[in-house]
């Protein structure tokens, strides 16, 4: 069973894809097992996408399981996101929905889950970030507070 579904939207990124590249290649190198990554392609115009491919065919560990998802029109970030939601692995317990110039830390993943799995009454996290001094983002997790019931 897939434990999480991260969801990475693309669009128009060529002009800006070293950064989209390093972001990639980070969600594809996380230290976790059981993972997806869906690679939402908002209706690109430009060739971002097939460099996207070739970064996954070519430098991706094999234990990832990535599925590309094409949209007909740009659906914009929520209509994007749907659709990787629509396409994940039904039976995912966590989804991390990702932009594509978020370069995340190895354990990130991995620390998410555990944390999350420590207390029942978790319902949520999202991810702390910060900009680099080489100017491109991180994230590292923030963790709520338990919901009171």
């Amino acid at each position: 069973m897939v434990k999480a579904s991260l969801i990475w939207l693309n669009y128009n990124r060529l002009s800006l894809m070293d950064i989209a590249l390093k972001s990639i290649e980070s969600v594809l190198n996380l230290d976790f097992d059981d993972y997806e990554v869906v690679i939402v392609d908002n209706a690109s115009s430009d060739d971002s996408l097939e460099g996207i491919k070739k970064v996954v065919e070519e430098g991706g560990p094999g234990n990832v399981k990535v599925k590309f998802v094409g949209s007909d029109a740009n659906r914009g970030y929520a209509g994007g996101m749907n659709l990787g939601w629509e396409a994940r692995n039904s039976e995912a317990k966590y989804v991390a929905f990702l932009n594509n110039d978020l370069i995340v830390e190895p354990s990130s993943l991995k620390d998410l889950v555990n944390y999350m799995e420590s207390d029942e009454k978790l319902a949520d996290a999202s991810g702390l970030i910060y900009f680099s001094n080489s100017g491109y983002i991180f994230s590292r997790w923030l963790w709520n507070r338990p919901l009171v019931f």
